[in-house]
């Protein structure tokens, strides 16, 4: 099953003939390891077919019955699917992988013309990057749910974004364009709550074959498996007219000189010069020195590749870093479909910027959330009280499929890896068996019953030398998710001299970044005064961070019910 964009699309055309109406499911968050990543997608038909994979054929056939609600109840929906318990913890559906995904079942008309997926294939028929942005659920005038948005940039600038966008949907926006990331945001105030999805669509990459010889053959079909675009250029017609190619996006007929005027070579993206005759790759090559390809495939020896290289002159400087020659990974084989396998991979590798080298060796994440640049940050999670209002450890109660404490590891986890010091106290045997699988510094605070001060300072008591600062949680306001914490980030990054501190309710407070400068002042606090006295009291220093999702924490059982219902 064919699981790359092109493809869905392809799908798509195929049954918007038969169907008036179609579930588009698309990853919109991810907690830990998944199968698949945000802005993932597959599409689901009313009589249960469904075309690409999200979970690896771990919850496909429970996402088919929500699905059918779907269509059903003429409403979307977001489901939420945690694989971080043992198998048989998880609704018998015999999961286990290690992550947790949130879908979004969109409902849509096969002829609304701004339908999601003739969104994205507009995109990408335009040949340019942009963003979709859809509004999952809303309770905003004018905002309605399900709404989809096709967001073109100019100079990092948004185009045409609707004039009665909230700010928050218009950051979120410029966030994914600028770090390339998919992202899941709840805002909005507690009357007038939203979850919108911003992605991503960027064209396939274009892989441009010169020379149009059998070998060729099984690089085509390996790159269209993957949803590649491919030209091919040679200079012999009766070449092109192969049966072999009968996929190939563009079949182009042209001499070494002509290649500039007959494509536009600043959009390719990988050139494999192929001709198996050295006076006409010569002749290409000198034709490539002005691409922006960022990989150049040299059939054949070392000695072959300097001979080419040096035929160039002093035009060799201009591609010598992009070329690759001998091509491919070493995999070992002779075979054309072994070498276009090798090839294809080394590809693979240099335009997603990875080192080939086999995952079994990594011993870091293998698709960190966020970029690095933050190692001298740490996240502290306040979780010691014995939550007399409540009248239980609610540290441990569920939330989407697991515990507000987990849950805020997990969400923690994607911002600053494994630097995670949880702070226990009451029940703390009992507590810490909750979260033995994860990875995070337990922080046991006996003088727990003190006040929240003896916590923040048991924490910052435990941090390396190297901290900078705090990324300071609590477990108990549930609505908070990575986005959040990423928009603290964002801001810290840009001044890590800066308190950065949530303001919701007319209050300013938690979740907050707060640098090692401040730490002298939190260990002379007493009894219940936490880090919202500390902001108070250094607000020439404190930049905020509008986020009403902070207002809300779990306090009283009332306020856990009220959390459940909006599941």
């Amino acid at each position: 099953m064919n699981t790359n964009l092109s493809a869905l699309l392809a799908t798509y055309h195929s049954l918007r003939s038969q169907h008036q109406q179609l579930v588009l499911a698309t990853i919109v968050e991810t907690m830990g390891s998944t199968y698949r990543k945000a802005g993932a997608r597959m599409l689901i038909t009313p009589d249960a077919e469904y075309f690409g994979l999200l979970g690896g054929g771990c919850f496909e056939a429970d996402l088919l019955a929500h699905a059918q609600e779907v269509f059903q109840n003429q409403h979307s929906k977001i489901v939420f699917y945690d694989m971080r318990a043992p198998d048989d913890e998880i609704w018998g559906l015999g999961l286990g992988c290690n992550g947790a995904v949130r879908i979004l079942l969109q409902l849509f008309s096969t002829g609304d013309p701004q339908n999601p997926l003739t969104l994205i294939e507009n995109a990408l028929t335009e040949k340019q990057n942009c963003v979709l942005f859809t509004i999952c659920e809303s309770e905003e005038k004018g905002l309605p749910n399900e709404s989809n948005f096709l967001l073109q940039f100019r100079d990092d600038e948004v185009v045409s974004a609707p004039t009665n966008w909230p700010s928050e949907y218009l950051q979120l926006v410029k966030r994914t364009w600028q770090s390339g990331k998919s992202l899941f945001s709840e805002t909005g105030s507690s009357e007038h709550s939203a979850s919108v999805f911003s992605s991503q669509i960027t064209p396939p990459f274009h892989l441009l074959i010169i020379g149009a010889g059998p070998d060729a053959a099984p690089i085509v079909k390996i790159a269209k498996l993957l949803g590649w675009e491919i030209s091919i250029v040679d200079y012999r017609e009766a070449f092109l007219n192969q049966a072999e190619f009968s996929e190939v996006d563009n079949l182009i007929l042209s001499t070494p000189e002509q290649l500039v005027e007959s494509l536009n070579l600043q959009r390719i993206d990988a050139i494999v010069l192929m001709t198996h005759k050295i006076e006409y790759d010569e002749r290409y090559l000198r034709s490539l020195t002005e691409t922006t390809a960022s990989y150049i495939g040299l059939l054949g020896p070392i000695a072959r590749r300097e001979r080419l290289l040096d035929q160039l002159g002093d035009d060799r400087k201009l591609i010598q870093e992009r070329i690759f020659g001998p091509v491919g990974l070493d995999l070992g084989g002779e075979l054309p479909e072994e070498i276009a396998l090798s090839l294809i991979a080394e590809i693979q590798s240099v335009l997603h910027k990875r080192d080939g080298a086999s995952l079994n060796s990594k011993s870091q994440p293998l698709h960190p959330e966020t970029d690095f640049g933050h190692d001298d940050l740490y996240a502290l999670i306040l979780a010691a009280g014995g939550a007399k209002r409540f009248g239980g450890l609610k540290q441990l109660i569920e939330y989407e499929g697991t515990s507000l404490l987990r849950r805020s590891i997990l969400t923690a986890s994607s911002i600053v890896g494994e630097r995670i010091k949880v702070v226990l106290g009451a029940r703390a045997r009992k507590v810490k068996r909750d979260i033995d699988t994860l990875k995070a510094g337990i922080v046991i605070n006996e003088r727990w019953e003190d006040g929240m001060a003896t916590s923040l300072q048991a924490g910052i008591e435990a941090l390396p030398d190297e901290c900078n600062g705090i990324l300071l949680i609590l477990c108990d306001q549930a609505r908070i998710n990575a986005d959040h914490l990423q928009q603290l980030l964002d801001q810290w990054l840009n001044d890590k001299s800066k308190i950065i501190a949530s303001e919701y309710a007319g209050t300013r407070g938690a979740p907050a970044i707060i640098p090692r400068h401040a730490f002298q002042s939190i260990m002379k606090l007493h009894g219940d005064k936490g880090a919202k006295s500390i902001i108070e009291s250094k607000a020439a220093e404190v930049i905020l961070v509008n986020m009403p999702a902070g207002e809300f924490d779990v306090d009283t059982q009332d306020d856990y019910m009220a959390l459940l219902s909006e599941e």
